[in-house]
């Protein structure tokens, strides 16, 4: 999850998000606060003692009237302080609340550089506290004193003139998605209610206030970040960039969540409106939830083997425990990305009632099943190892000489193909369940199959082996020894981690020729083909609900765009696959790719007005550099 900082800003939440962390989480939130405080106090005595020598250095003060100066220094930071670790708190609940895994990322924040952010709201720094300028009184003469004020009120004109000036440069850029909300907002109401010329046009009349409104919202909450941002980074901010991004946790600084929005719809809209709209959204959860689902049972079902039945079986328990998902990867909020995240998918399935799956499920199917809801990567074969440095462990022994160098290379070679090894052997002893289960072979052919599933793993890793060392050792080359663990760590996985497919060894396809009679490779063959039906069904189910979202399609235009989405992912499904080192599909950023795919007169025909200037504006410029290079890789083959 990104830093606060990466994001810029933030406004309270309401009391209620607030008490929505769990205590052990909330206490960790705590903690942190208690650190990045101490580094604010710090980094505002920092300031304060810069601004006691500018002052000292402008009004010829002596020593001893310096030393008074900063006397007062420390009280006038409390002052500061005195509500600030609070909102601090406040600032920082949403993203944590947003978070999948709260610890990980509260540990992965940089106190100091929380501190150095403008966002906590509401707080003055020191030097603009009028205390503060009791304290200077205290110690200048009085023309002095007079002088200094002068100065300071020159200072702060020009500040807010050249923030005036820097907003009014970024104005455009910021208005852009304000404008793109609202043009979705029409649309839902434009595709699913008979709305007059009349009635359609108070509502964009509506929304353009409601924009207006919201752009006049946030000019005040990002001028009053950057009036209270420290000078550096204030300065390195409006030399380099325009657009500033003030985030908001409150629908009221949204355009729709604005006044004259929110009365507008309540004037013109009629109960029916609002019932048409409210079953229009309420279907598209609906449709959320049993994407989500799907997905769920395709991505199990590469770890543990369902059959065309179970699949089926097992789809309405998956649809109610996929309710218990947070709201943000169901709603739609183009504030936020968000990635589907199989360990929470996971996690929560790990909730299904034991005995309904005993019902669907055999005892080794249900095994499988308690290990990967556990862990998601258990049995897959398509998530190749990885090692990582684990936080807080020893640090492994710094290599004293080439046999210590080579040594560590070597055990990290080992444990890659170790894990290789496992993780295979797990996939492939799926597959010899499935078959057991499917097409009932002999106890000999079942032992054989056995048998060339380990000899599979075994070939398809002896090429790896060579392909791995070399890329390795490549990557460790010139690196000093006290980096070189740390650079094994981080590597990341190979290239052709991805090409590493026993089922295509000639070993194990010839035990499958051999080793079955025709009616069960049939039969076999049947339940492989509704497998992939199965995954490549969910994922279009998946891709299609989120354009409902991000679009606000309706029925009609989902049962259109369903079967342009199909053809676009069967034609280019692998392509696709091979672009990414994960899947594609469960990524915000990346689950809208086969859109791009479908012509634009195909769209237009599914698409109103409003939806096509967002899918184009918005949606489609995110994505087209991938579908460019997607279909240029393909072209390549």
């Amino acid at each position: 999850m990104a830093s606060p900082v990466q994001l810029r800003a933030a406004d309270e939440p309401t009391k209620e998000e607030a008490a929505t962390l769990p205590d052990d989480v909330q206490k960790s939130l705590r903690e942190f606060v208690g650190k990045v405080a101490k580094s604010r106090r710090e980094l505002w005595a920092d300031a304060m003692k810069s601004v006691c020598a500018d002052i000292a250095k402008a009004h010829g003060l002596s020593a001893d009237q310096t030393l008074a100066l900063e006397a007062g220094v420390p009280a006038v930071i409390e002052v500061s302080m005195k509500e600030w670790e609070e909102k601090c708190f406040k600032w920082l609940t949403p993203y944590i609340e947003r978070s999948q895994d709260a610890a990980r990322d509260i540990s992965r924040w940089s106190p100091k550089d929380i501190a150095t952010a403008a966002n906590v709201e509401g707080v003055q720094p020191p030097s603009d506290l009028p205390e503060w300028e009791t304290a200077v009184k205290s110690v200048l003469p009085d023309a002095e004193f007079i002088k200094w004020q002068a100065a300071l009120v020159a200072s702060r004109k020009q500040l807010a003139d050249d923030i005036t000036e820097y907003l009014n440069r970024s104005e455009e850029q910021v208005r852009v998605p304000l404008d793109q909300m609202m043009d979705v907002e029409l649309a839902d109401m434009t595709v699913l209610l008979n709305l007059d010329e009349g009635r359609l046009n108070a509502l964009k009349a509506a929304g353009k206030a409601a924009v207006t409104s919201a752009m006049t919202d946030w000019k005040r909450r990002a001028s009053d970040m950057l009036t209270r941002m420290d000078a550096t980074r204030r300065d390195m901010l409006m030399t380099r960039e325009a657009g500033i991004y003030v985030d908001t946790n409150k629908e009221e600084n949204l355009p729709r969540g604005r006044p004259e929005w929110k009365e507008a719809v309540k004037k013109i809209l009629t109960p029916e409106d609002n019932k048409r709209l409210t079953d229009a959204r309420d279907g598209r959860r609906e449709h959320r939830f049993e994407a989500i689902a799907r997905i769920a049972i395709a991505e199990l079902d590469k770890r543990v083997g369902f059959t065309s039945a179970q699949r089926v079986q097992l789809e309405p328990l998956m649809e109610a425990a996929m309710k218990k998902l947070p709201d943000r990867l169901v709603d739609y909020d183009e504030r936020y990305y968000y990635n589907l995240d199989l360990k929470q998918i996971f996690k929560t399935a790990e909730g299904l009632d034991d005995e309904a799956l005993k019902v669907v499920l055999d005892t080794k199917q249900l095994d499988r099943w308690r290990s990967v809801v556990k862990d998601p990567n258990a049995g897959d074969e398509e998530a190749p190892p990885n090692a990582e440095i684990v936080e807080g462990a020893p640090a492994d022994p710094v290599p004293q000489d080439e046999m210590d160098l080579e040594r560590t290379i070597s055990g990290h070679l080992y444990f890659l193909a170790e894990s290789q090894r496992v993780r295979l052997l797990q996939g492939m002893q799926v597959k010899v369940e499935e078959l057991e289960r499917v097409v009932k072979p002999a106890p000999e052919v079942l032992a054989n199959l056995q048998t060339a599933a380990k000899g599979a793993v075994e070939r398809a890793l002896s090429t790896w082996r060579g392909e791995v060392e070399r890329w390795v050792r490549q990557s460790v080359q010139g690196a000093r020894p006290q980096d070189i663990q740390k650079r094994l760590m981080s590597m990341g996985s190979y290239y052709g981690d991805r090409n590493l497919t026993p089922v295509d060894q000639t070993l194990w396809k010839s035990a499958i020729d051999h080793g079955l009679t025709e009616a069960q490779r049939a039969a076999w063959k049947v339940e492989t083909d509704a497998r992939e039906g199965y995954q490549g069904d969910a994922i279009v189910g998946l891709v299609v609900s989120e354009a409902e979202r991000r679009l606000r399609l309706g029925p009609d235009q989902t049962k259109q765009l369903q079967p342009k989405v199909s053809a676009i992912i069967k034609e280019y499904g692998p392509d696709i696959a091979r672009y990414f080192s994960s899947p594609w599909y469960l990524q915000s950023y990346s689950v809208l790719i086969p859109l791009a795919g479908v012509p634009e007169a195909e769209m237009k025909t599914v698409l109103q007005e409003g939806q096509l200037d967002v899918w184009k504006e918005r949606e489609f410029n995110r994505i087209n550099s991938y579908w460019s290079n997607i279909e240029q890789n393909r072209k390549r083959k």
